[in-house]
């Protein structure tokens, strides 16, 4: 708009020192950005438009054991306005086995330990899992007896029970052992002996003598 300086009027007439000033123009204001416009600082006047959004594409980033991530999203090069929605750690880790002790040891009666070491490919943790290998059914080491018993006159033996040495376990139950007969005549039959032996000694004894008294 026109300006003017101050200046006097008659009232009685047309009569003025009144001198117009020509418009200055507008005063810009900020810089005109993706959302707001440029207006002048005096009037309000739209000199520039809002610009809007110079948006860029971004590739997304799947999230990791570790590391977040993101879906595709757009950004805009001149502010910071943004799609962007951020994705947690999964915490899921991808292991993959890198490491068995004692898997190579044969699986028998005896029970060992079998350790498997796996490592996450993305962050390096490693976990360790073990369980206890055995078969039951494949005995290994010797065999012993036990249980076992002689028969005797009146009394039944047995021949043992077949157990494994390395785990424990009964392999084969023993049969039992018919007793001995009972000899009634044992008893006379030592009497007898004995008696013979007696007169065996006392005979020889009577020969000696004999024998002495004639050499005399």
């Amino acid at each position: 708009e026109i300006g003017w300086n101050a200046y006097q009027k008659c009232s009685r007439c047309d009569y003025s020192t009144y001198a117009e000033l020509a418009a200055t123009g507008h005063t810009p204001g900020a810089a005109a950005t993706c959302t707001e416009a440029q207006k002048c600082t005096v009037c309000g006047t739209v000199l520039t438009e809002a610009l809007g959004h110079d948006l860029q594409n971004v590739d997304a980033q799947a999230p990791t054991c570790v590391a977040i991530g993101w879906n595709a999203y757009q950004k805009c090069s001149r502010c910071d306005y943004s799609t962007y929605e951020e994705l947690s750690a999964t915490g899921e880790h991808t292991y993959t086995v890198s490491q068995v002790i004692n898997g190579d040891l044969p699986v028998t009666c005896v029970p060992h330990d079998v350790t498997t070491i796996s490592t996450c490919s993305v962050c390096g943790d490693e976990k360790r899992d073990t369980v206890s290998a055995v078969d039951p059914a494949k005995h290994t080491g010797e065999t012993e007896i036990r249980n076992a018993k002689e028969a005797a006159e009146g009394v039944e033996g047995y021949t043992g029970d077949t157990y494994c040495k390395g785990c424990g376990a009964q392999l084969s139950t023993g049969t039992t052992i018919p007793a001995l007969p009972t000899n009634t005549n044992g008893g006379r039959v030592w009497i007898w002996i004995a008696v013979g032996c007696g007169v065996l000694i006392a005979a020889a004894v009577v020969i000696f003598l004999v024998i002495r008294k004639k050499k005399k």
